[in-house]
Order: C-alpha cells, then sequence, then structure tokens
C-alpha cells in the first residue's frame, strides 16, 4: 500500500468516517448518546477539540436532512439551546487559558485568538 498518512491526516480521517457513520439513519439512536458525550467532554474540559468536530458533523447532518435547517435541541437532550452550548464553549476557553497563565504561558496569545 502506498499511501502514507501522517498522524493529523489519520487523525482528521477517522473523524470524518466516524461523523459519516453517525449521520447515517441507522445510527439514529446513538447520535444523542454520542452528543450527550461529547458535551460531557466540554464540560470536563477534555478532548473538546474533537468533541466540536463530531457535535458539528452531528448538526450538519440533521441540518441537511430537515425542511428546515434549524437544530431542534430537544433531540439532544443535554443542553436546552444554543446559548447554553456557547456558555460551554467560553467557559472552556477560560479553563484554557486560565491554564496557560498559571503554567507560566503566555496568557496574552490566549486573547488573540
Amino acid at each position: 500500500d502506498d499511501v502514507r498518512l501522517g498522524p493529523v491526516e489519520l487523525h482528521n480521517m477517522c473523524i470524518t468516517v466516524f461523523t459519516q457513520l453517525i449521520a447515517m439513519n441507522e445510527c439514529r439512536v446513538v447520535r444523542a448518546k454520542y452528543f450527550e458525550k461529547c458535551i460531557k467532554n466540554v464540560k470536563e474540559h477534555k478532548s473538546v477539540l474533537q468533541s466540536l468536530v463530531v457535535m458539528n458533523g452531528l448538526f450538519l447532518s440533521l441540518a441537511s436532512k430537515r425542511k428546515k435547517p434549524d437544530v431542534d435541541w430537544s433531540t439532544f437532550g443535554c443542553v436546552k439551546d444554543e446559548q447554553e452550548l456557547l456558555s460551554l464553549i467560553i467557559e472552556d476557553l477560560v479553563q484554557y487559558c486560565s491554564s496557560l497563565s498559571a503554567e507560566g504561558g503566555d496568557s496574552l496569545s490566549c486573547n488573540r485568538h
């Protein structure tokens, strides 16, 4: 096999394939469980970037199958609306910046992102 993938490319491919699989109609029962696990990760500040990528894939798959592109938040049951999700993401970003500062890192670089 002549295909050589680096770790980043392999990781991205795995996320892409996973989100395509979870978007399949046969997986509709487990979508909410994965979304809930992603929310748990964000709340616990674990694998946040990967969890956001998976959640985005779930949103896109649901929006593309609906006549109106808005996401029905009751589908997931672990957050009530976009505002709650945004609050979780901001809370994680604040925690990340604080951890940079506590480790002696450049907390100002966090403000630039």
